[in-house]
């Protein structure tokens, strides 16, 4: 009559198994055993964060045109939002920094909604201020330019790429932290790095910190704060 049986073993340290089997012997089989092994690892996530200093605020600046007819409406809409994006342009930003955000037309009634006695036409611009300085300064512009709706800012990082590398980096040093950490508790150390997964990116999270302040007293105050970006990963190594 044949017997087998196998035996596993999972050791308490990271995601460590061995499994050792025995195979079918008869009576007076002397073949000798053999065992596999699986090689010891441990898993572990890590995150690191990076503060950095926005350096571009993101303005969208509207204006709001009425008249009789649809087209004075339009027309004269296009005529007065010139003059702002001229005074953008005036004040040091690019043409490239420019972009049309939405161009609406709609039909102005009486009270009880029974005619139709003119025409709303909108327009607005987004304006990317890569001077943090004069932030303020470009929003006053705007204004005085004829703007009658102003919504922002979005504040960005120029290299957030870059950034973004270092707190991979960071968040490497803290998983290896974490694993070296692990491997002595159960008396054994750490190997190479055998895989690393990038986890999502989360958003730069802003702090209220002063960055950019108006350039002038008598303009438009704007602060921007700091910057956090986080990158979190997941990195297996081996223990040995």
């Amino acid at each position: 009559m044949r017997i087998s049986r196998k035996i596993k073993l999972v050791a308490a340290v990271g995601t460590v198994a061995a499994i050792v089997a025995v195979p079918a012997w008869g009576a007076g089989d002397k073949s000798a055993e053999t065992v596999t092994t699986a090689a010891p690892q441990i898993t572990v996530n890590g995150s690191g964060s990076v503060s950095a200093t926005p350096d571009i605020a993101v303005w969208t600046f509207s204006l709001t045109t009425r008249a009789a007819t649809a087209r004075d409406a339009l027309k004269g809409n296009g005529n007065e939002l010139r003059k702002v994006i001229a005074a953008l342009k005036a004040a040091g930003i690019k043409a490239a920094d420019l972009r049309t955000a939405q161009v609406s037309l709609g039909a102005r009634s009486n009270s009880d909604g029974t005619a139709v006695i003119g025409y709303d036409a909108s327009n607005s611009v987004t304006a990317r201020v890569r001077q943090a300085a004069s932030t303020g300064d470009i929003v006053d512009a705007a204004v005085e330019a004829g703007a009658d709706g102003v919504n922002g800012p979005q504040f960005q990082v120029a290299n957030e790429n870059a950034v973004y590398r270092q707190a991979l980096q960071a968040a490497f040093a803290d998983a290896k932290a974490k694993a070296t950490r692990l491997a002595q508790a159960g008396g054994l150390s750490l190997g190479k790095a055998i895989t690393i997964v990038e986890q999502s990116a989360s958003q730069p999270v802003f702090y209220g910190a002063t960055m950019a302040k108006a350039a002038a007293l008598d303009s438009t105050p704007v602060e921007a704060g700091s910057s956090e970006i986080t990158a979190t990963i997941s990195v297996t190594f081996a223990l040995v």
